[in-house]
Protein backbone atom coordinates (compact mmCIF):
# COMPACT_ATOMS: atom_id res chain seq x y z
CA UNK A 1 0.00 0.00 0.00
CA UNK A 2 1.46 3.54 -0.81
CA UNK A 3 0.54 6.61 1.19
CA UNK A 4 0.50 9.88 -1.13
CA UNK A 5 1.08 12.90 0.53
CA UNK A 6 0.12 16.32 -0.89
CA UNK A 7 4.05 17.63 -2.80
CA UNK A 8 4.02 20.82 -0.78
CA UNK A 9 3.21 18.94 2.77
CA UNK A 10 6.33 16.32 1.68
CA UNK A 11 8.68 18.80 0.94
CA UNK A 12 7.84 20.79 4.24
CA UNK A 13 8.12 17.63 6.08
CA UNK A 14 11.58 16.11 4.10
CA UNK A 15 12.92 19.96 5.11
CA UNK A 16 12.01 19.63 8.62
CA UNK A 17 13.27 16.09 9.37
CA UNK A 18 16.47 16.96 7.55
CA UNK A 19 17.46 19.75 9.55
CA UNK A 20 17.21 16.93 12.38
CA UNK A 21 19.26 14.72 11.42
CA UNK A 22 22.39 16.58 10.72
CA UNK A 23 23.49 15.87 14.58
CA UNK A 24 23.19 12.39 16.20
CA UNK A 25 20.09 11.77 18.32
CA UNK A 26 21.39 11.20 21.92
CA UNK A 27 20.05 13.51 24.36
CA UNK A 28 18.63 15.91 21.52
CA UNK A 29 15.33 15.72 22.42
CA UNK A 30 14.15 18.92 23.86
CA UNK A 31 12.70 19.37 27.55
CA UNK A 32 8.82 18.10 27.89
CA UNK A 33 6.15 21.40 26.86
CA UNK A 34 9.66 23.37 25.00
CA UNK A 35 6.89 23.69 22.02
CA UNK A 36 4.63 25.41 24.05
CA UNK A 37 6.76 27.24 26.32
CA UNK A 38 8.57 28.65 22.94
CA UNK A 39 5.14 29.88 21.86
CA UNK A 40 4.13 31.19 24.68
CA UNK A 41 7.13 33.16 25.02
CA UNK A 42 6.54 34.45 21.79
CA UNK A 43 3.10 35.67 22.79
CA UNK A 44 3.94 37.36 25.85
CA UNK A 45 6.90 38.99 24.42
CA UNK A 46 4.14 41.06 22.12
CA UNK A 47 1.49 40.91 24.91
CA UNK A 48 -1.01 39.29 22.40
CA UNK A 49 -0.99 42.19 20.15
CA UNK A 50 0.75 40.54 17.60
CA UNK A 51 -1.42 37.40 15.50
CA UNK A 52 1.66 35.99 13.08
CA UNK A 53 5.29 35.68 14.10
CA UNK A 54 8.05 34.49 11.90
CA UNK A 55 10.46 32.34 13.19
CA UNK A 56 13.20 30.17 12.81
CA UNK A 57 14.54 26.33 12.50
CA UNK A 58 15.07 26.41 16.54
CA UNK A 59 10.87 26.91 16.47
CA UNK A 60 10.17 24.99 13.81
CA UNK A 61 12.28 21.74 14.95
CA UNK A 62 10.02 21.88 17.97
CA UNK A 63 6.93 20.73 16.46
CA UNK A 64 8.29 17.82 14.97
CA UNK A 65 10.12 16.79 18.19
CA UNK A 66 6.82 17.46 19.92
CA UNK A 67 5.28 14.85 17.71
CA UNK A 68 7.86 12.83 18.65
CA UNK A 69 7.43 13.06 22.38
CA UNK A 70 3.76 12.80 22.44
CA UNK A 71 3.90 9.46 19.75
CA UNK A 72 6.85 8.27 22.74
CA UNK A 73 3.71 8.44 24.95
CA UNK A 74 1.10 6.99 22.79
CA UNK A 75 3.76 3.99 22.44
CA UNK A 76 3.94 3.81 26.38
CA UNK A 77 -0.05 4.20 27.17
CA UNK A 78 -0.68 1.32 24.18
CA UNK A 79 1.81 -1.28 25.94
CA UNK A 80 0.34 -0.75 29.24
CA UNK A 81 -3.42 -0.96 27.45
CA UNK A 82 -2.01 -4.36 26.44
CA UNK A 83 -0.41 -5.21 29.22
CA UNK A 84 -3.63 -4.53 31.20
CA UNK A 85 -5.76 -6.18 29.10
CA UNK A 86 -7.22 -9.47 30.81
CA UNK A 87 -6.35 -8.03 34.30
CA UNK A 88 -7.80 -4.77 34.38
CA UNK A 89 -10.11 -4.41 31.46
CA UNK A 90 -11.47 -0.55 32.68
CA UNK A 91 -8.00 0.42 32.80
CA UNK A 92 -6.76 -0.99 29.60
CA UNK A 93 -9.67 1.18 27.79
CA UNK A 94 -8.13 4.05 29.26
CA UNK A 95 -4.80 3.58 28.46
CA UNK A 96 -6.01 2.38 25.04
CA UNK A 97 -7.85 5.81 24.64
CA UNK A 98 -4.87 8.05 25.61
CA UNK A 99 -2.75 6.15 23.47
CA UNK A 100 -5.09 7.08 20.51
CA UNK A 101 -5.24 10.55 21.93
CA UNK A 102 -1.20 11.13 21.96
CA UNK A 103 -1.43 9.79 18.51
CA UNK A 104 -3.67 12.10 17.12
CA UNK A 105 -1.71 14.87 18.81
CA UNK A 106 1.31 14.01 17.83
CA UNK A 107 0.03 13.83 13.64
CA UNK A 108 -1.33 17.31 14.67
CA UNK A 109 2.52 18.68 15.84
CA UNK A 110 3.81 17.43 12.53
CA UNK A 111 1.06 19.17 10.54
CA UNK A 112 1.83 22.70 12.38
CA UNK A 113 -0.77 22.42 14.66
CA UNK A 114 -0.63 23.02 18.84
CA UNK A 115 -3.61 24.15 21.17
CA UNK A 116 -2.26 26.53 23.88
CA UNK A 117 -5.15 26.20 26.11
CA UNK A 118 -3.59 28.07 28.77
CA UNK A 119 -3.39 31.04 26.58
CA UNK A 120 -7.14 30.61 24.45
CA UNK A 121 -5.50 30.13 21.49
CA UNK A 122 -4.49 27.49 18.17
CA UNK A 123 -1.14 27.97 16.47
CA UNK A 124 -0.55 27.19 13.08
CA UNK A 125 2.87 26.90 11.46
CA UNK A 126 2.67 27.74 7.97
CA UNK A 127 5.22 27.30 5.21
CA UNK A 128 7.62 26.05 7.96
CA UNK A 129 8.54 29.54 8.90
CA UNK A 130 5.21 31.62 9.82
CA UNK A 131 3.64 30.86 13.69
CA UNK A 132 -0.25 32.22 12.97
CA UNK A 133 -2.05 32.69 16.38
CA UNK A 134 -5.57 32.25 16.16
CA UNK A 135 -7.41 33.57 19.04
CA UNK A 136 -10.43 30.75 20.38
CA UNK A 137 -10.10 27.20 20.76
CA UNK A 138 -11.98 23.90 20.35
CA UNK A 139 -11.00 22.39 22.95
CA UNK A 140 -8.16 20.38 23.27
CA UNK A 141 -9.68 16.52 22.12
CA UNK A 142 -12.10 18.32 19.27
CA UNK A 143 -9.06 20.30 18.06
CA UNK A 144 -6.73 17.35 17.22
CA UNK A 145 -9.36 15.16 16.09
CA UNK A 146 -10.40 17.69 13.35
CA UNK A 147 -6.56 18.98 12.44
Amino acid sequence: MEISLDSGLESRLKQTFQGLSKKGALHTQPNAQALSRALNKLLDSSHHKVTDYSVDFTITKLFVTAAIEVWQRGIHSFLVSSSLTKTSPIWASVSGYYASHYCIRGFAHLLGYVNLHNKGFTVHLENGNLCSFIKGTKGEHVFYWLS
